[in-house]
């Protein structure tokens, strides 16, 4: 969500108190909460042996944030509310504000909207007060969000817009653009809900644009391209989606978009829906099938074209065994995911699961292996990253599903540093997929250089 805790891991705009020890800003990066939580309680212990009270008080507020990561927002507030009594103690209005909206982020989480716009409101007086105006957007941002919920029992459309178009005004002055991006994602939701398509379309087009932005440079070429074509398509779609209104032909388009698209969202387009979605947590899946490049080039074109069809049609079926979901492929390299557009819990078990079945050889059929070089050897090589993307439907002329963002773009450098034969993934996939399901076998390969994202510990994940 917009509020959610930076210390959790989660995508947030910024974490006001800035002070985390790093061993617990490491390890909740990594989403190894135990043992974030291990070094804050001995972290804790010290400082209650030296008698530093402000050092308590950061470090409670912080065990507090390891436990909402953990979604264990009782005892979550526990340790946030600890942590408020002693920053008032020691009259740290600074301290006061962060543990207080932390405080109404927790409650967010557990649907208690009317206590997290209590605290938020509170937590926005003190930001005022203090003058910090890169606090005061973030919670004036957080409240225009609660507002514009719809199963909150005091949603208030205009006092939603109010606040999120004040929020964007000083992240705008400010200059930070992740708060304004997701300011204009919020308002393309509220606007969506109150039925103006043409507002929710231009917020919805200023995100898209801000979120590029941040991106790395090479993620940021991508989403240019993406921006270009989306232009076009968006009329389209538009266009298209009309047609399929059209009783005359909604049979056939019908039939076609459910070639062409993953089954829940050709349903959505065919109900008018204009589909673009966010999802806080998903896997991502790129293989390729390395030498194959230099052996087509001495094949006909038809063989090729077998060969790609025969073996990605084994790996379509192995997507929809575990329950994934192919996106594209490019040349002779593949990619799927797995929590869209479809969410599950057990993302990254499904893809792990995948991608070991796919490194399995393929049986193909005798008139395709006649048409192979002599000397041909093929070998997959698969990269594995977990994290948030958006989704939705672009194009030019024809209707594509596709998938973004810095997650999408870190699974494809785990596939091309990755080896032949072995599946490469982030620390961020194994420790998930270790702390949900010990079955699975990981061995470190240690730090390696990724581009664009420098040394990064990763692993190769063996059965």
């Amino acid at each position: 969500t917009f509020a959610a805790l930076e210390a959790s891991g989660t995508n947030g705009f910024s974490n006001f108190e800035g002070k985390c020890l790093g061993h617990y800003c490491v390890y909740a990066k990594l989403y190894d909460y135990p043992r974030a939580l291990e070094y804050n309680t001995r972290a804790l212990l010290v400082f209650e042996e030296l008698g530093e009270k402000t050092g308590i008080a950061r470090v409670t507020g912080t065990i507090g944030s390891v436990y909402s990561g953990l979604h264990d927002y009782p005892k979550a507030l526990e340790f946030f509310g600890r942590a408020l009594d002693l920053y008032q103690q020691l009259g740290q209005k600074s301290g006061i504000a962060t543990v207080t909206g932390n405080i109404g982020l927790a409650y967010l989480s557990l649907s208690d909207y009317p206590r997290a716009l209590e605290y938020y409101l509170r937590a926005l007086a003190l930001q005022e007060e203090l003058g910090e105006k890169r606090g005061i957007a973030h919670w004036t941002g957080c409240i225009g969000e609660l507002y514009a919920k719809p199963d909150f029992d005091g949603y208030n459309a205009s006092k939603a817009e109010d606040y999120l178009l004040s929020a964007v005004a000083m992240f705008d002055q400010l200059g930070v653009k992740k708060g304004t991006a997701e300011c204009h994602r919020f308002l393309a939701q509220l606007y969506e809900q109150e039925e103006q398509a043409a507002k929710a379309l231009r917020h919805f087009k200023t995100y898209h644009e801000l979120e590029k932005e941040v991106l790395s440079e090479e993620a940021k070429k991508k989403a240019d391209q993406v921006d270009e074509q989306r232009q076009e398509a968006e009329r389209e779609k538009q266009r298209a989606i009309i047609k399929a209104r059209d009783e005359e032909r909604i049979a056939s388009q019908e039939g076609l978009l459910n070639r062409m698209l993953p089954p829940s969202i050709a349903q959505r387009l065919l109900k008018g829906e204009r589909v673009a979605d966010y999802y806080r947590d998903i896997s991502i899946l790129f293989a390729d099938i390395v030498g194959f490049t230099p052996i087509a080039s001495r094949m006909p074109a038809k063989a090729v074209l077998a060969f790609l069809n025969h073996v990605f049609g084994e790996f379509d079926a192995i997507m929809e065994k575990h329950g994934c979901q192919k996106i594209k492929t490019m040349g002779d390299g593949y990619m799927a995911v797995c929590g869209a557009p479809l969410t599950c819990e057990d993302h990254a078990e499904r893809l792990a699961s995948a991608a070991l079945e796919m490194m399995n050889d393929i049986e193909l059929p005798e008139e395709i292996r006649r048409t192979l070089p002599k000397d041909s050897v093929f070998r997959l090589r698969i990269g594995l990253h977990m994290g948030p993307a958006f989704a939705g439907i672009v194009g030019e002329k024809g209707f594509v599903y596709d998938v973004y963002s810095d997650a999408v773009n870190m699974a494809a450098r785990m596939e091309s540093s990755g080896e032949a034969g072995k599946v490469h993934c982030s620390a961020d996939f194994a420790y998930h997929l270790q702390n949900r399901d010990e079955r699975f076998t990981l061995e470190e390969r240690g730090e390696i250089e990724v581009k664009g994202k420098g040394l990064m510990r990763t692993y190769y994940l063996l059965g």
